[in-house]
């Protein structure tokens, strides 16, 4: 038993690097999608065609060699396919509502809205899991969308910029990005990550094809180039790929509610780049943004000494006598 929870504390700050590693990976990739679509090669609905498609083909690819026997538990379990093809549901959701959100209103408004991502994955384990947040988890909550906001509005909020279409596109983006935070753990447990994201990134590819009936994919090869091609790759293998697997096996090693909240370093590394890449100027304001979503990250990286699995934030009621008693969580 306690060599158990000892192995599950260790592997606390392993899901943390992976959880940073991921948001990094979708940041860098924000960035060269933007310089692939402003160069008029694709459009958003091709982008997330190429993303999924060529992600979820590739880590299929890699899974046929190295995880046979992983596939042929999708493929012939239903149980497996079915939560396989929700969680396809819920990736090609997030990424077409958050394209529609950006289209609609701008990248700013919509990177706002997805800081609420923890609360409803939160609202997800307090419904199943009768169960209620750790005060440290709201305060963290807190400073990391005080300071996206920060960074996103450079302290200049404008109400305006939520238009009633671009605000329903962004929030059906965070609840479809909580979605994938929660639902596939079940099926973790039985199937291995990979062989679970390459699937439903290739469904999800898929259904962006039968959409792109109705919503035109574009795609220019008059302005293909090398760079183009190197900007593809990372969009591709590093910020889709490499991203979604990093983040879905720390589902397995953190709760679902600190993997989202340290997603959050997604926006902030955008921004960090954009500064790198793009010549952007800071601020003191979107500075002090910065540091408060680091304190986050300090915060929720520090290895809690109570709990079995990184954080007790989802303390349950048990009977009518309210003793609590630790949520179960996956090995």
């Amino acid at each position: 038993m306690q060599t158990g929870m000892a192995r599950k504390l260790e592997n606390f700050p392993k899901g943390v690097l992976f959880t940073l590693c991921a948001a990094i990976f979708w940041g860098s990739m924000a960035v060269a999608a933007q310089a692939v679509m402003v160069n008029g090669v694709v459009n958003a609905a091709a982008l997330v065609i190429v993303r999924l498609c060529c992600s979820g083909g590739l880590l299929l690819l890699w899974c046929c060699i190295t995880a046979r026997n992983e596939i042929i538990k999708i493929f012939t379990n239903w149980m497996n396919l079915r939560d396989v093809l929700f969680g396809a549901v819920f990736i090609y959701g997030g990424q077409f509502a958050f394209m529609l959100a950006i289209h609609y209103s701008n990248a700013g408004a919509a990177a706002i809205v997805l800081t609420t991502v923890p609360l409803w994955v939160a609202l997800w384990e307090m419904i199943v899991n009768r169960s209620k947040p750790s005060p440290r988890m709201v305060i963290c909550f807190l400073l990391a969308a005080v300071g996206v906001t920060l960074i996103v509005t450079k302290g200049e909020f404008d109400v305006s910029q939520f238009n009633l279409t671009g605000l329903t596109w962004a929030v059906i983006c965070a609840v479809m990005t909580a979605g994938y935070s929660v639902q596939p753990r079940q099926l973790l447990k039985r199937v291995a990550v990979m062989p679970v994201m390459g699937s439903a990134m290739l469904f999800g590819g898929l259904m962006a094809v039968v959409a792109s009936f109705f919503v035109p994919a574009t795609f220019d090869f008059s302005r293909f180039d090398w760079m183009t091609a190197a900007l593809l790759f990372h969009v591709v293998f590093f910020g889709t790929l490499m991203a979604f697997c990093l983040y879905m096996t720390a589902l397995r090693l953190i709760s679902p509610v600190i993997a989202s909240i340290l997603s959050l370093g997604e926006p902030v590394s955008a921004y960090l780049l954009s500064v790198l890449v793009m010549g952007l100027e800071v601020g003191l304001i979107e500075g002090v943004g910065v540091v408060m979503v680091l304190a986050t990250v300090v915060l929720l990286a520090k290895t809690p000494r109570k709990a079995s699995e990184g954080e007790n934030i989802a303390p349950r009621w048990k009977d009518q006598n309210r003793t609590f008693v630790h949520s179960d969580r996956p090995p």
